[in-house]
C-alpha cells in the first residue's frame, strides 16, 4: 500500500450534551487530491487518555470522499453567460447546461462546476458568471 502525504488538525467544539461539555474533532486532509480523508469525533476525555497512552478509545470515524482520495485534483475556471443560466435549481443547471456545448464538453469530461459559482455575486463578470469546474484524475 503506497503512503501519501496529507494535513492534520485537530480542534475542539462545545457540545453540552456530552459528558465532558467538549468533542475533539481530528481530520486528515490528503494534500493531492485537497480532499478531507478522514474525520474522527471523540469526547475529550477519551482524547486525553488516547494521548496518554491508553489505546483503542472509543471514537466515531467517517471517510469522506474516498473515491478522490489519491488523485489529482484539476481545476479550470469557465465564464458561463447570464442567458446560460436559467434557473438556481442545482439539477435544472445541469440539465440546461447540457444544451451548450462549450459547457457539455466539460461534463462529458468528467468536469463538475461548483454549483454556488453560478449565483455568487463575488464571481460576476461582464461576461457572466466565472464558475470553476473541477474533476480528479489518477496519474498517468
Amino acid at each position: 500500500m503506497s503512503k501519501l502525504n496529507g494535513k492534520i488538525t485537530i480542534s475542539k467544539y462545545q457540545e453540552p450534551s456530552t459528558e465532558h461539555g467538549c468533542i475533539i474533532s481530528i481530520s486528515i486532509k490528503d494534500e493531492k487530491s485537497g480532499c478531507e480523508a478522514i474525520e474522527i469525533q471523540m469526547s475529550l476525555y477519551d482524547f486525553a487518555n488516547a494521548l496518554t497512552g491508553l489505546g483503542y478509545v472509543d471514537c466515531k470515524f467517517t471517510f469522506n470522499e474516498a473515491n478522490k482520495i489519491g488523485m489529482n485534483r484539476e481545476y479550470q475556471k469557465v465564464i458561463v453567460s447570464e442567458m446560460d443560466i436559467i434557473t438556481p435549481s442545482d439539477d435544472a443547471i445541469e440539465r440546461h447546461m447540457m444544451t451548450f456545448p462549450k459547457i457539455a464538453k466539460l461534463l462529458i469530461e468528467c468536469w463538475r462546476p461548483r454549483y454556488d459559482d453560478f449565483r455568487n455575486w463575488h464571481n460576476r463578470t461582464d461576461d457572466g458568471y466565472s464558475v470553476l469546474f473541477e474533476r480528479w484524475a489518477a496519474d498517468e
